[in-house]
């Protein structure tokens, strides 16, 4: 037999028509008669994986795509929840400890006067406070930004009317969104505007500006003109021994200028 023969005697297999049925009712379809839907929505078995093939990329890619953002939230509000602690918790054992000092004093004072009934009431204030003691949190790592921004205002901690001050604009930025260099950078920014002779700046009025003044302004900022959720926070403060009063709260609030 020639080569042509053996060439043309051999069998060639037959493509294996693809079976759209069974893939179909894999990834869900019914046939027409089991079909629970719009009937003018049914589509044959062929059509029906070809939609899918065409579609399912794009719907792994959205998938994906959401995924990411839903991951980039997530860390955002971590990162917001651990500098929103740092400001936010900053005074609260320092509150704890003076007063809890205050008080040995003042017990220490009673029993060297003989004074029974002031001890005994001291005593019981000691209690009480002991139930306000802050409660230990996770340890967070350290942060090189604020670590850096604290070491050049080296009156943060050591002035507590100011310490509190920047606590409150740091909170209150932080629930605005402000993150990170910037969050520190507006903090300084709004000390400096409040507190000017703090810092040694110049607050003399010029003629050239109409002799406006660049302090400040209260006037209209009072705790009833706070948005609800700072009047939340506010109130949270207090309680906590954060801020003294709502007076000094709304002092140190970022309002909108």
């Amino acid at each position: 037999m020639s080569e042509v023969e053996k060439l043309a005697d051999t069998k060639v297999d037959e493509p294996v028509e693809r079976d759209y049925e069974s893939e179909a009712k894999d990834m869900g379809w019914a046939s027409e008669d089991k079909f629970k839907g719009d009937p003018k929505k049914w589509v044959d078995a062929k059509t029906y994986v070809e939609n899918g093939e065409r579609i399912l990329p794009l719907v792994k890619h959205e998938l994906k795509k959401t995924r990411e953002e839903l991951a980039e939230i997530k860390r955002s509000a971590q990162q917001a929840a651990q500098e929103y602690q740092k400001f936010a918790d900053a005074n609260a054992d320092k509150n704890y400890k003076e007063k809890y000092a205050a008080l040995l004093e003042a017990k220490k004072t009673a029993i060297n006067t003989g004074d029974g009934e002031t001890s005994t009431r001291v005593d019981e204030a000691l209690k009480m406070l002991d139930q306000t003691k802050p409660q230990v949190r996770q340890q967070i790592p350290a942060d090189p930004v604020f670590d850096l921004w604290k070491s050049s205002n080296d009156w943060y901690d050591k002035d507590e009317d100011m310490t509190i001050e920047a606590n409150v604009i740091g909170a209150t930025l932080v629930r605005q969104g402000v993150r990170g260099a910037e969050l520190y950078t507006k903090v300084r920014e709004q000390m400096e505007k409040r507190n000017p002779e703090k810092f040694g700046i110049d607050t003399r009025t010029s003629p050239q500006r109409g002799n406006k003044t660049t302090g400040f302004q209260k006037t209209g900022k009072t705790y009833d003109n706070l948005p609800d959720d700072a009047k939340k926070q506010c109130d949270r403060f207090i309680k906590n021994g954060q801020v003294k009063n709502k007076d000094q709260y709304v002092s140190n609030y970022g309002w909108d200028e």
